[in-house]
């Protein structure tokens, strides 16, 4: 989640800064024959927003006062002839940050120029952009009521700084419309602390069977995947000690007693829940992965049809047509053959057999998560 911080605001916190040293409105006026027009800069003094994480400096270069005095609206060619205006944008603190440059409204007193008379170009480090028109960027209200419009964005690296340069003209397809009007707007930037994924995907596109993600340090098997959500299984089981995946982790059994005893279950059922020993476990494992940050994780055990979806046969009591990955440990699923004390395991050697709840298996969760959080 991305919290916009700007130079109207003070945000308090330890993620996220902003420094703005220079803030500055572009003004431009048309007298009813054309015969005054100016662009002028105006510096608003200097605060700062700061706070040791994220801190972005806008300031500018070279450029005080820009004055365009011509009598009429001009082509682009000639636009960009005009002296443009010049700032540099610089993250100075020690994360990347996401930002957005807007041009928001400043009060006038008589009628406001329309977006489409007025003309732009925004270039960053010398790299040429189309000219556009402004009215091309959606413009949206912001919180305190003003209208804005983004007109450039990106993503500056901790140490990193940008050069850029904004020409803003009238275009010489206004006509009568524009007579009698005011374009008045305040540059303003907008920064957000990038925040990594606490997933990424690192075989394959996550949406295939096998492939592999990688949640902080823990690594998962893609198992299922559909339009909004990921099912993954665990690489290894859980140690019983440190509730987080290892290599040849300790095996325990799935419960004291058998506590499904509803007749109308029609087997394979699945029947973990709080009752089993097992259960514990997940449960401190989800809270694991939730403190990464994935918000919308669920963790629970393998069931009997996703067993057979991916390859596994009770009538052949194996596994040997599933991928690698399915049988690489030995664990317990979470249904049961019957209501008797009878549960599911898959075996390293590649079994697949009804077992007893007292035999011992491994703890190997299946985890689901949004996609939106890769």
């Amino acid at each position: 989640m991305k919290d916009e911080i700007n130079s109207k605001k003070f945000f308090s916190g330890p993620v996220i800064g902003l420094t703005v040293v220079l803030v500055f409105a572009v003004v431009m006026l048309i007298g009813a024959s054309y015969a005054y027009y100016k662009v002028t800069l105006v510096a608003e003094g200097g605060f700062t927003l700061r706070s040791g994480a994220l801190e972005i400096t806008l300031d500018d270069v070279d450029s005080n006062e820009i004055f365009l005095n011509n009598t009429q609206p001009v082509t682009d060619e000639e636009g960009m002839s005009y002296k443009p205006y010049t700032f540099v944008l610089e993250n100075t603190g020690n994360i990347d940050g996401d930002y957005v440059l807007y041009l928001d409204d400043v009060s006038i007193d008589g009628a406001r120029m329309n977006d489409n008379y007025v003309k732009y170009n925004l270039s960053k480090d010398g790299e040429s952009r189309d000219i556009k028109i402004l009215a091309m960027n959606e413009s949206f209200k912001t919180e305190e009521g003003i209208t804005s419009r983004a007109i450039g964005k990106g993503t500056i690296k901790a140490g990193e700084s940008f050069r850029y340069t904004l020409y803003l003209w009238v275009a010489d397809l206004a006509d009568n419309g524009v007579m009698n009007t005011e374009f008045k707007v305040k540059l303003r930037v907008g920064a957000a602390q990038v925040v990594p994924s606490a997933c990424s995907v690192t075989k394959g596109d996550g949406n295939t069977v096998g492939d592999e993600v990688i949640c902080g340090s823990e690594k998962f098997y893609v198992v299922a995947s559909d339009a909004s959500s990921l099912t993954m299984l665990a690489q290894n089981n859980l140690d019983l000690t440190t509730g987080l995946q290892k290599k040849d982790a300790s095996s325990t059994h799935f419960a004291d007693a058998v506590y499904w005893t509803n007749s109308t279950l029609t087997y394979p059922s699945y029947v973990y829940n709080e009752s089993s020993n097992l259960y514990s476990y997940i449960t401190k494992y989800n809270t694991y992965l939730k403190n990464l940050g994935l918000s919308s994780s669920s963790s629970t055990l393998m069931s009997y049809e996703l067993a057979v979806r991916l390859g596994c046969n009770i009538n052949t009591l194996s596994c040997v047509q599933a991928p690698e990955f399915v049988s690489s440990t030995s664990y317990f699923l979470g249904s049961a053959s019957d209501n008797a004390g009878k549960v599911y395991a898959i075996a390293s050697s590649k079994g697949f057999a009804p077992v007893s709840i007292t035999d011992s298996f491994g703890i190997r969760p299946v985890v689901i998560i949004s996609k939106s959080e890769l």
